[in-house]
């Protein structure tokens, strides 16, 4: 599901279309002595590297997404406490109406 307008990443697209940047950084990492957790067992170094860009991809578009949000929220706190106050001073106007309305009606009466 694509949620809040994230694109959709498509793994086997970006891979091919770094693929000269990963064999540079493939070369980084060392003789292959390093420890590997059992989920990424039997991967090749190209694959690591590829899914770390990925990864990479995710986090820098879920960092702008919230980025996003952060100004929408703002904006819709500042549109929030206008409309609060409009509210608030409509209820003030409704009583003062009111208060004349029913200063007529005793004129009136009387």
């Amino acid at each position: 599901a694509n949620r809040g307008g994230l694109p959709r990443l498509d793994s086997q697209r970006s891979i091919s279309s770094s693929h000269s940047t990963y064999r540079e950084e493939i070369g980084d990492l060392g003789d292959g002595n390093m420890p590997i957790d059992g989920e990424f067992a039997g991967m090749t170094k190209y694959d690591l590297v590829s899914r770390i860009h990925v990864a990479e991809e995710l986090v820098e578009n879920y960092e702008e997404e919230n980025s996003r949000l952060l100004e929408e929220n703002d904006s819709v706190r500042g549109s929030k406490q206008l409309l609060e106050m409009d509210y608030q001073a409509v209820l003030e106007e409704n009583e003062k109406l009111a208060s004349r309305l029913e200063a007529l009606e005793y004129s009136f009466l009387d």
